[in-house]
């Protein structure tokens, strides 16, 4: 009579293929994760950053008048330094009491620079930040007219 083998587990290199397969997997989900998170904090800085250029400029607008704009802000730049770089003191404060003439130590700082034309002030806002390492640079211009 033929004996019949019968199997009742796995063999040693399914069960590896299997663990591979497992660990590919798991991999792959850590990886999107990770990129998810990365990309999220990257969003809430950035976003952090455009509201404190759009806080400057209406600043700039709302509460300075043309005169003051003029005798403060000349041919070279003006900078707003690393510490004073948030919504919410960029908010409270007079704007021009901020403006230094260096832009500091550190790489993150608000350029400001006005050509004045016409009755006209042309106000340039560039935000240099460090954003996951990278230096980036944001960009704004605004205009402030003499109506007297």
């Amino acid at each position: 009579m033929l004996k019949l083998k019968i199997k009742k587990g796995y063999t040693l290199l399914e069960s590896l293929i299997a663990l591979s397969m497992i660990t590919i997997i798991v991999f792959c989900g850590l990886s999107l994760h990770l990129l998810k998170v990365k990309q999220k904090n990257y969003n809430t800085a950035l976003s952090m950053y455009l509201n404190c250029i759009e806080t400057t400029a209406t600043s700039l607008l709302s509460n300075c008048s043309y005169n003051e704009l003029a005798a403060c802000i000349g041919s070279e730049p003006m900078y707003i330094a690393d510490e004073n770089i948030n919504p919410n003191t960029l908010s409270r404060n007079n704007i021009l009491t901020l403006l230094k003439s260096s832009p500091g130590s550190g790489g993150k700082n608000i350029k400001i620079t006005a050509v004045s034309e016409s009755g006209v002030i042309t106000i340039s806002l560039q935000l240099s930040y460090l954003i996951n390492g990278k230096l980036e640079v944001l960009s704004h211009e605004i205009y402030k007219g003499n109506y007297n």
